[in-house]
Protein backbone atom coordinates (compact mmCIF):
# COMPACT_ATOMS: atom_id res chain seq x y z
CA UNK A 1 0.00 0.00 0.00
CA UNK A 2 2.82 2.38 0.93
CA UNK A 3 4.58 1.53 -2.35
CA UNK A 4 1.43 2.44 -4.30
CA UNK A 5 1.16 5.76 -2.46
CA UNK A 6 4.80 6.49 -3.15
CA UNK A 7 4.31 5.73 -6.86
CA UNK A 8 1.26 8.02 -7.00
CA UNK A 9 3.24 10.81 -5.34
CA UNK A 10 6.09 10.32 -7.81
CA UNK A 11 3.65 10.41 -10.74
CA UNK A 12 2.09 13.61 -9.40
CA UNK A 13 5.53 15.21 -8.97
CA UNK A 14 6.52 14.24 -12.53
CA UNK A 15 3.23 15.59 -13.91
CA UNK A 16 3.64 18.83 -11.96
CA UNK A 17 7.25 19.17 -13.15
CA UNK A 18 6.26 18.59 -16.80
CA UNK A 19 3.43 21.11 -16.47
CA UNK A 20 5.82 23.63 -14.96
CA UNK A 21 8.27 23.17 -17.85
CA UNK A 22 5.45 23.70 -20.36
CA UNK A 23 4.33 26.86 -18.58
CA UNK A 24 7.90 28.22 -18.61
CA UNK A 25 8.24 27.47 -22.33
CA UNK A 26 5.02 29.39 -23.05
CA UNK A 27 5.84 32.27 -20.68
CA UNK A 28 9.32 32.80 -22.14
CA UNK A 29 8.95 31.37 -25.65
CA UNK A 30 6.02 33.45 -26.91
CA UNK A 31 7.55 36.77 -25.77
CA UNK A 32 10.81 35.79 -27.52
CA UNK A 33 8.86 35.09 -30.73
CA UNK A 34 7.41 38.62 -30.56
CA UNK A 35 10.95 40.00 -30.57
CA UNK A 36 11.53 38.40 -34.00
CA UNK A 37 8.59 40.25 -35.58
CA UNK A 38 9.95 42.97 -37.94
CA UNK A 39 9.45 46.56 -36.82
CA UNK A 40 7.30 49.03 -38.71
CA UNK A 41 6.55 52.73 -38.39
CA UNK A 42 3.97 51.95 -35.70
CA UNK A 43 5.30 48.64 -34.36
CA UNK A 44 8.55 50.20 -33.16
CA UNK A 45 11.30 48.43 -31.24
CA UNK A 46 9.97 49.95 -28.00
CA UNK A 47 6.44 48.74 -28.74
CA UNK A 48 7.82 45.29 -29.56
CA UNK A 49 9.83 45.12 -26.32
CA UNK A 50 6.84 46.34 -24.34
CA UNK A 51 4.55 43.61 -25.69
CA UNK A 52 7.16 40.90 -25.21
CA UNK A 53 7.87 41.88 -21.61
CA UNK A 54 4.21 42.47 -20.70
CA UNK A 55 3.02 39.21 -22.27
CA UNK A 56 5.69 37.29 -20.36
CA UNK A 57 4.54 38.86 -17.09
CA UNK A 58 0.87 38.16 -17.86
CA UNK A 59 1.58 34.48 -18.57
CA UNK A 60 3.61 34.19 -15.35
CA UNK A 61 0.69 35.71 -13.44
CA UNK A 62 -1.78 33.35 -15.11
CA UNK A 63 0.25 30.16 -14.61
CA UNK A 64 1.46 31.14 -11.09
CA UNK A 65 4.80 29.35 -11.53
CA UNK A 66 6.35 32.36 -9.80
CA UNK A 67 4.55 34.19 -6.97
CA UNK A 68 2.53 37.08 -8.41
CA UNK A 69 4.21 39.44 -5.96
CA UNK A 70 7.67 38.71 -7.43
CA UNK A 71 6.53 39.31 -11.02
CA UNK A 72 4.76 42.51 -9.91
CA UNK A 73 7.94 43.78 -8.26
CA UNK A 74 10.22 43.03 -11.22
CA UNK A 75 8.03 44.19 -14.12
CA UNK A 76 8.08 47.97 -13.44
CA UNK A 77 11.83 47.90 -12.80
CA UNK A 78 12.48 46.12 -16.13
CA UNK A 79 10.34 48.70 -17.97
CA UNK A 80 12.57 51.41 -16.53
CA UNK A 81 15.93 49.65 -16.96
CA UNK A 82 15.16 48.80 -20.61
CA UNK A 83 14.42 52.45 -21.27
CA UNK A 84 10.78 51.85 -22.27
CA UNK A 85 9.56 54.63 -19.98
CA UNK A 86 11.05 56.97 -17.36
CA UNK A 87 10.53 56.39 -13.63
CA UNK A 88 7.82 59.05 -13.35
CA UNK A 89 5.72 57.07 -15.88
CA UNK A 90 6.59 53.59 -14.62
CA UNK A 91 5.69 54.42 -11.03
CA UNK A 92 2.85 56.83 -11.81
CA UNK A 93 0.33 54.22 -10.64
CA UNK A 94 1.32 54.99 -7.06
CA UNK A 95 0.36 58.63 -7.53
CA UNK A 96 -3.31 57.88 -8.29
CA UNK A 97 -5.88 56.85 -5.69
CA UNK A 98 -6.51 53.26 -6.81
CA UNK A 99 -3.82 51.48 -4.70
CA UNK A 100 -4.82 53.56 -1.69
CA UNK A 101 -8.56 52.92 -1.96
CA UNK A 102 -7.94 49.19 -2.50
CA UNK A 103 -5.77 49.04 0.63
CA UNK A 104 -8.17 51.21 2.65
CA UNK A 105 -11.13 49.12 1.48
CA UNK A 106 -9.38 45.94 2.63
CA UNK A 107 -8.76 47.43 6.09
CA UNK A 108 -12.30 48.79 6.47
CA UNK A 109 -13.82 45.48 5.36
CA UNK A 110 -11.63 43.46 7.71
CA UNK A 111 -12.54 45.59 10.71
CA UNK A 112 -16.25 45.74 9.79
CA UNK A 113 -16.20 41.93 9.61
CA UNK A 114 -14.56 41.71 13.02
CA UNK A 115 -17.37 43.77 14.56
CA UNK A 116 -19.96 41.29 13.20
CA UNK A 117 -21.80 43.99 11.26
CA UNK A 118 -21.42 42.36 7.84
CA UNK A 119 -22.77 39.02 9.01
CA UNK A 120 -25.67 40.81 10.72
CA UNK A 121 -26.60 42.58 7.48
CA UNK A 122 -26.52 39.28 5.54
CA UNK A 123 -28.68 37.52 8.18
CA UNK A 124 -31.17 40.38 8.17
CA UNK A 125 -31.48 40.33 4.37
CA UNK A 126 -32.19 36.60 4.27
CA UNK A 127 -34.64 36.74 7.18
CA UNK A 128 -36.71 39.51 5.58
CA UNK A 129 -37.05 37.37 2.43
CA UNK A 130 -38.47 34.46 4.43
CA UNK A 131 -35.55 32.04 4.76
CA UNK A 132 -36.87 29.67 2.05
CA UNK A 133 -34.63 28.46 -0.78
CA UNK A 134 -35.93 31.26 -2.99
CA UNK A 135 -35.63 33.65 -0.06
CA UNK A 136 -31.95 32.74 0.38
CA UNK A 137 -31.22 33.54 -3.28
CA UNK A 138 -32.98 36.91 -3.18
CA UNK A 139 -31.75 37.69 0.35
CA UNK A 140 -28.14 37.17 -0.71
CA UNK A 141 -28.78 39.38 -3.75
CA UNK A 142 -30.15 42.20 -1.55
CA UNK A 143 -27.21 41.83 0.84
CA UNK A 144 -24.80 41.98 -2.11
CA UNK A 145 -26.33 45.23 -3.34
CA UNK A 146 -26.22 46.82 0.13
CA UNK A 147 -22.68 45.70 0.94
CA UNK A 148 -21.25 46.67 -2.46
CA UNK A 149 -21.20 50.27 -1.25
CA UNK A 150 -19.13 49.98 1.94
CA UNK A 151 -17.02 46.96 0.85
CA UNK A 152 -14.88 48.27 -2.00
CA UNK A 153 -12.64 45.19 -1.99
CA UNK A 154 -14.19 42.68 -4.41
CA UNK A 155 -12.08 39.81 -3.09
CA UNK A 156 -13.40 40.48 0.41
CA UNK A 157 -16.98 40.39 -0.88
CA UNK A 158 -16.40 37.08 -2.64
CA UNK A 159 -14.84 35.58 0.50
CA UNK A 160 -17.70 36.89 2.66
CA UNK A 161 -20.52 35.61 0.44
CA UNK A 162 -18.81 32.32 -0.39
CA UNK A 163 -18.36 31.69 3.34
CA UNK A 164 -21.99 32.58 4.11
CA UNK A 165 -23.28 30.38 1.27
CA UNK A 166 -21.05 27.49 2.32
CA UNK A 167 -22.25 27.82 5.93
CA UNK A 168 -25.90 27.70 4.78
CA UNK A 169 -25.31 24.55 2.70
CA UNK A 170 -23.49 22.87 5.57
CA UNK A 171 -26.06 23.84 8.21
CA UNK A 172 -28.94 22.58 6.05
CA UNK A 173 -27.00 19.37 5.23
CA UNK A 174 -27.48 19.82 1.50
CA UNK A 175 -26.09 17.38 -1.04
CA UNK A 176 -22.64 18.33 -2.31
CA UNK A 177 -23.05 19.39 -5.96
CA UNK A 178 -26.83 19.13 -5.88
CA UNK A 179 -29.23 21.68 -7.34
CA UNK A 180 -30.00 23.35 -4.01
CA UNK A 181 -26.39 23.64 -2.85
CA UNK A 182 -25.21 24.77 -6.30
CA UNK A 183 -27.97 27.37 -6.48
CA UNK A 184 -27.05 28.78 -3.06
CA UNK A 185 -23.30 28.83 -3.79
CA UNK A 186 -23.92 30.49 -7.16
CA UNK A 187 -26.21 33.04 -5.48
CA UNK A 188 -23.30 33.88 -3.18
CA UNK A 189 -20.90 34.33 -6.11
CA UNK A 190 -23.39 36.41 -8.11
CA UNK A 191 -24.21 38.53 -5.05
CA UNK A 192 -20.54 39.38 -4.61
CA UNK A 193 -19.75 40.08 -8.29
CA UNK A 194 -22.87 41.46 -9.98
CA UNK A 195 -23.51 44.56 -7.81
CA UNK A 196 -19.92 45.69 -8.43
CA UNK A 197 -20.98 48.07 -11.20
CA UNK A 198 -23.73 49.89 -9.31
CA UNK A 199 -21.28 52.23 -7.58
CA UNK A 200 -18.07 53.71 -8.97
CA UNK A 201 -15.98 52.55 -6.01
CA UNK A 202 -17.38 48.99 -5.72
CA UNK A 203 -14.69 47.33 -7.87
CA UNK A 204 -11.07 47.97 -8.73
CA UNK A 205 -11.98 47.15 -12.35
CA UNK A 206 -14.17 50.23 -12.77
CA UNK A 207 -11.59 52.55 -11.25
CA UNK A 208 -8.82 51.03 -13.39
CA UNK A 209 -10.87 51.43 -16.56
CA UNK A 210 -11.55 55.10 -15.88
CA UNK A 211 -7.94 55.67 -14.87
CA UNK A 212 -6.85 54.46 -18.32
CA UNK A 213 -9.64 56.39 -20.04
CA UNK A 214 -8.63 59.60 -18.26
CA UNK A 215 -5.60 59.85 -20.57
CA UNK A 216 -8.09 60.42 -23.41
CA UNK A 217 -10.19 62.97 -21.54
CA UNK A 218 -12.85 60.57 -20.22
CA UNK A 219 -13.89 60.94 -16.59
CA UNK A 220 -16.82 60.30 -14.27
CA UNK A 221 -17.86 61.49 -10.84
CA UNK A 222 -19.29 59.03 -8.34
CA UNK A 223 -22.83 60.41 -8.71
CA UNK A 224 -22.80 60.57 -12.52
CA UNK A 225 -21.59 56.95 -12.65
CA UNK A 226 -24.48 55.94 -10.38
CA UNK A 227 -27.00 57.76 -12.59
CA UNK A 228 -25.57 56.25 -15.79
CA UNK A 229 -25.14 52.67 -14.60
CA UNK A 230 -26.69 52.11 -11.16
CA UNK A 231 -30.30 51.32 -12.09
CA UNK A 232 -29.47 48.99 -14.98
CA UNK A 233 -26.96 47.08 -12.83
CA UNK A 234 -29.59 46.70 -10.11
CA UNK A 235 -31.92 45.19 -12.72
CA UNK A 236 -29.10 42.88 -13.85
CA UNK A 237 -28.53 41.68 -10.26
CA UNK A 238 -32.14 40.59 -9.82
CA UNK A 239 -32.34 39.18 -13.35
CA UNK A 240 -29.44 36.86 -12.42
CA UNK A 241 -31.30 35.87 -9.23
CA UNK A 242 -34.34 34.97 -11.35
CA UNK A 243 -32.11 32.90 -13.66
CA UNK A 244 -30.74 30.93 -10.68
CA UNK A 245 -34.22 30.47 -9.23
CA UNK A 246 -35.39 29.05 -12.58
CA UNK A 247 -32.33 26.90 -13.34
CA UNK A 248 -31.79 25.27 -9.96
CA UNK A 249 -35.07 24.23 -8.41
CA UNK A 250 -34.61 22.88 -4.90
CA UNK A 251 -34.89 19.10 -4.52
CA UNK A 252 -36.64 19.49 -1.18
CA UNK A 253 -38.45 22.04 0.94
CA UNK A 254 -35.86 24.32 2.52
CA UNK A 255 -36.46 26.66 5.42
CA UNK A 256 -33.35 28.30 6.84
CA UNK A 257 -35.23 30.77 9.04
CA UNK A 258 -34.43 28.89 12.24
CA UNK A 259 -30.73 28.75 11.30
CA UNK A 260 -30.49 32.50 10.65
CA UNK A 261 -32.50 33.36 13.75
CA UNK A 262 -29.98 31.33 15.73
CA UNK A 263 -27.07 33.09 14.01
CA UNK A 264 -28.69 36.44 14.74
CA UNK A 265 -29.18 35.40 18.36
CA UNK A 266 -25.47 34.53 18.59
CA UNK A 267 -24.62 38.03 17.40
CA UNK A 268 -26.73 39.51 20.21
CA UNK A 269 -27.87 43.11 20.27
CA UNK A 270 -26.14 45.66 18.08
CA UNK A 271 -22.81 46.18 19.86
CA UNK A 272 -21.10 49.51 20.49
CA UNK A 273 -18.39 48.53 17.98
CA UNK A 274 -21.03 47.85 15.31
CA UNK A 275 -22.71 51.19 16.03
CA UNK A 276 -19.38 52.99 15.64
CA UNK A 277 -18.80 51.14 12.34
CA UNK A 278 -22.27 52.17 11.13
CA UNK A 279 -21.41 55.82 11.86
CA UNK A 280 -18.12 55.55 9.95
CA UNK A 281 -19.85 53.90 6.97
CA UNK A 282 -22.55 56.59 7.07
CA UNK A 283 -19.83 59.28 6.97
CA UNK A 284 -18.25 57.54 3.95
CA UNK A 285 -21.62 57.56 2.16
CA UNK A 286 -22.10 61.27 2.95
CA UNK A 287 -18.59 62.02 1.65
CA UNK A 288 -19.37 60.08 -1.54
CA UNK A 289 -22.69 61.85 -2.14
CA UNK A 290 -21.21 65.29 -1.51
CA UNK A 291 -18.24 64.79 -3.86
CA UNK A 292 -19.56 67.42 -6.34
CA UNK A 293 -19.36 70.00 -3.54
CA UNK A 294 -16.08 69.24 -1.76
CA UNK A 295 -14.37 68.37 -5.13
CA UNK A 296 -12.11 65.72 -3.58
CA UNK A 297 -12.01 62.36 -5.38
CA UNK A 298 -13.53 59.83 -3.01
CA UNK A 299 -10.54 57.53 -3.42
CA UNK A 300 -8.37 59.96 -1.51
CA UNK A 301 -10.83 60.14 1.40
CA UNK A 302 -10.92 56.41 2.16
CA UNK A 303 -7.46 56.42 3.87
CA UNK A 304 -8.70 59.23 6.13
CA UNK A 305 -11.65 57.13 7.27
CA UNK A 306 -9.25 54.29 8.05
CA UNK A 307 -7.40 56.76 10.26
CA UNK A 308 -10.64 57.56 12.10
CA UNK A 309 -10.88 53.91 13.20
CA UNK A 310 -7.65 54.34 15.17
CA UNK A 311 -8.61 57.61 16.89
CA UNK A 312 -8.92 57.65 20.71
CA UNK A 313 -12.47 56.79 21.72
CA UNK A 314 -13.15 54.89 18.50
CA UNK A 315 -10.76 51.98 18.99
CA UNK A 316 -12.35 49.54 16.53
CA UNK A 317 -9.11 47.98 15.31
CA UNK A 318 -7.42 45.14 17.17
CA UNK A 319 -3.64 44.59 17.28
CA UNK A 320 -3.98 41.71 14.79
CA UNK A 321 -6.47 43.45 12.46
CA UNK A 322 -3.86 44.19 9.79
CA UNK A 323 -1.95 40.91 9.95
CA UNK A 324 -4.44 38.89 7.91
CA UNK A 325 -4.67 41.37 5.01
CA UNK A 326 -3.50 40.33 1.56
CA UNK A 327 -0.95 43.13 1.09
CA UNK A 328 0.70 41.62 -2.04
CA UNK A 329 -2.52 42.31 -3.99
CA UNK A 330 -1.71 46.04 -3.78
CA UNK A 331 1.61 45.49 -5.58
CA UNK A 332 -0.16 43.32 -8.17
CA UNK A 333 -2.89 45.91 -8.84
CA UNK A 334 -0.29 48.65 -9.18
CA UNK A 335 1.79 46.53 -11.57
CA UNK A 336 -1.24 46.01 -13.82
CA UNK A 337 -1.82 49.77 -13.79
CA UNK A 338 1.82 50.21 -14.76
CA UNK A 339 1.25 48.10 -17.90
CA UNK A 340 -1.38 50.60 -19.01
CA UNK A 341 0.80 53.62 -18.25
CA UNK A 342 3.80 52.23 -20.16
CA UNK A 343 1.58 51.05 -23.05
CA UNK A 344 0.37 54.60 -23.50
CA UNK A 345 3.90 56.02 -23.20
CA UNK A 346 5.53 53.76 -25.83
CA UNK A 347 2.59 53.89 -28.26
CA UNK A 348 1.39 50.35 -27.62
CA UNK A 349 -2.18 51.46 -26.90
CA UNK A 350 -2.40 53.41 -30.16
CA UNK A 351 -0.95 50.44 -32.08
CA UNK A 352 -3.64 48.13 -30.66
CA UNK A 353 -6.37 50.70 -31.32
CA UNK A 354 -5.29 51.00 -34.97
CA UNK A 355 -5.30 47.20 -35.21
CA UNK A 356 -8.79 46.80 -33.72
CA UNK A 357 -10.54 49.74 -35.38
CA UNK A 358 -11.05 48.21 -38.88
CA UNK A 359 -12.40 44.96 -37.38
CA UNK A 360 -14.67 46.41 -34.68
CA UNK A 361 -15.89 49.59 -36.35
CA UNK A 362 -19.41 49.86 -37.73
CA UNK A 363 -22.73 51.03 -36.36
CA UNK A 364 -22.79 52.09 -32.72
CA UNK A 365 -24.53 48.87 -31.67
CA UNK A 366 -22.12 46.75 -33.72
CA UNK A 367 -19.10 48.44 -32.11
CA UNK A 368 -20.57 48.08 -28.62
CA UNK A 369 -21.31 44.39 -29.20
CA UNK A 370 -17.84 43.88 -30.70
CA UNK A 371 -16.26 45.29 -27.54
CA UNK A 372 -18.26 42.81 -25.45
CA UNK A 373 -17.31 39.85 -27.68
CA UNK A 374 -13.66 40.90 -27.70
CA UNK A 375 -13.70 41.04 -23.88
CA UNK A 376 -15.14 37.52 -23.68
CA UNK A 377 -12.49 36.14 -26.04
CA UNK A 378 -9.48 37.95 -24.57
CA UNK A 379 -10.14 36.52 -21.08
CA UNK A 380 -9.13 33.10 -22.33
CA UNK A 381 -5.62 34.58 -22.56
CA UNK A 382 -5.51 37.42 -20.02
CA UNK A 383 -6.75 37.93 -16.49
CA UNK A 384 -9.46 40.63 -16.16
CA UNK A 385 -7.07 43.11 -14.49
CA UNK A 386 -4.38 42.53 -17.12
CA UNK A 387 -6.93 42.97 -19.93
CA UNK A 388 -8.26 46.16 -18.39
CA UNK A 389 -4.77 47.58 -17.87
CA UNK A 390 -3.54 46.75 -21.37
CA UNK A 391 -6.60 47.20 -23.55
CA UNK A 392 -8.90 49.83 -22.00
CA UNK A 393 -7.18 52.75 -23.71
CA UNK A 394 -7.38 51.11 -27.19
CA UNK A 395 -11.07 50.33 -26.54
CA UNK A 396 -11.75 53.98 -25.63
CA UNK A 397 -9.90 55.14 -28.77
CA UNK A 398 -12.06 52.75 -30.79
CA UNK A 399 -15.23 54.18 -29.20
CA UNK A 400 -14.17 57.75 -29.93
CA UNK A 401 -13.35 56.83 -33.54
CA UNK A 402 -16.84 55.29 -33.90
CA UNK A 403 -18.48 58.40 -32.43
CA UNK A 404 -19.60 56.54 -29.31
CA UNK A 405 -19.76 58.05 -25.84
CA UNK A 406 -17.05 56.05 -23.97
CA UNK A 407 -19.16 55.74 -20.78
CA UNK A 408 -21.46 52.95 -22.09
CA UNK A 409 -18.48 51.31 -23.80
CA UNK A 410 -16.52 51.19 -20.54
CA UNK A 411 -19.53 49.66 -18.78
CA UNK A 412 -19.88 46.96 -21.47
CA UNK A 413 -16.11 46.36 -21.44
CA UNK A 414 -16.21 45.86 -17.66
CA UNK A 415 -19.27 43.61 -17.89
CA UNK A 416 -17.49 41.40 -20.41
CA UNK A 417 -14.71 40.89 -17.85
CA UNK A 418 -17.26 39.31 -15.45
CA UNK A 419 -18.63 36.78 -17.96
CA UNK A 420 -16.85 33.43 -17.78
CA UNK A 421 -17.54 29.82 -18.75
CA UNK A 422 -14.66 28.04 -17.00
CA UNK A 423 -13.69 28.93 -13.39
CA UNK A 424 -10.00 29.30 -14.32
CA UNK A 425 -10.86 32.42 -16.36
CA UNK A 426 -11.47 34.45 -13.21
CA UNK A 427 -9.54 33.85 -9.98
CA UNK A 428 -12.42 35.02 -7.78
CA UNK A 429 -14.84 32.52 -9.35
CA UNK A 430 -12.21 29.80 -8.90
CA UNK A 431 -11.80 30.86 -5.26
CA UNK A 432 -15.54 30.54 -4.58
CA UNK A 433 -15.72 27.24 -6.49
CA UNK A 434 -12.96 25.83 -4.26
CA UNK A 435 -15.29 26.02 -1.23
CA UNK A 436 -17.20 22.98 -2.53
CA UNK A 437 -20.96 22.29 -2.66
CA UNK A 438 -20.90 23.53 -6.28
CA UNK A 439 -20.33 21.07 -9.13
CA UNK A 440 -18.30 22.15 -12.17
CA UNK A 441 -21.20 21.12 -14.41
CA UNK A 442 -23.64 23.42 -12.59
CA UNK A 443 -21.13 26.27 -12.43
CA UNK A 444 -20.48 26.13 -16.20
CA UNK A 445 -24.20 25.80 -16.91
CA UNK A 446 -25.09 28.86 -14.81
CA UNK A 447 -22.25 31.06 -16.07
CA UNK A 448 -22.83 30.08 -19.72
CA UNK A 449 -26.50 31.03 -19.51
CA UNK A 450 -25.59 34.19 -17.59
CA UNK A 451 -23.15 35.09 -20.40
CA UNK A 452 -25.89 34.78 -23.05
CA UNK A 453 -28.35 36.80 -20.97
CA UNK A 454 -25.71 39.48 -20.35
CA UNK A 455 -25.51 40.55 -23.99
CA UNK A 456 -29.32 40.34 -24.27
CA UNK A 457 -29.57 42.55 -21.18
CA UNK A 458 -27.11 45.07 -22.67
CA UNK A 459 -28.97 45.29 -26.01
CA UNK A 460 -32.57 45.25 -24.69
CA UNK A 461 -32.24 47.08 -21.35
CA UNK A 462 -28.94 48.99 -21.07
CA UNK A 463 -28.83 50.50 -24.56
CA UNK A 464 -32.46 51.81 -24.49
CA UNK A 465 -31.77 53.31 -21.05
CA UNK A 466 -28.59 55.03 -22.29
CA UNK A 467 -30.55 56.36 -25.28
CA UNK A 468 -33.16 57.72 -22.87
CA UNK A 469 -30.56 59.71 -20.90
CA UNK A 470 -28.63 60.78 -24.00
CA UNK A 471 -25.53 58.61 -23.67
CA UNK A 472 -26.03 56.45 -26.76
Amino acid sequence: MSNNNAQLRNQEEVTQFNRSILYWIISLGLPVLILFIPTTAHFTSHVKQFFALSLGAIFLWAFEIVPNLIVSLILPVLYMLLGLAPANVVFSAWSNYIPWIVLSGMILTSIAEETGLLKRVACWCILITGGSYRGIIYGLTIAGVILSLPITDLTARVLLFATISYSICKALELENGGKSSSGIMLAGIFSALNPGYIFFTSTTQTMMAYQSAAKLGVSSSWTSYLINNGLITLIWCFLCAVILDFLFKSERNINSKAYFLEEKKKLGKLSLAEKKMVVILALIIIAILTEPYHKVQIGWLFPLFVGVIYLPGVGLAKPDSLKKLNFPIIIFVTATLTIGAVASSVGGSKFLADLLTPIMSGSKLYTLTSVWVFGIIIKFLLTPLAALATLTEPIVRLAQHAGLNPVPVLYVWNQSMEQVIFPYEYALVLLAYSYGYLSLKNLMKAFSIKLVFNIIFIILIAVPFWKLIGLF
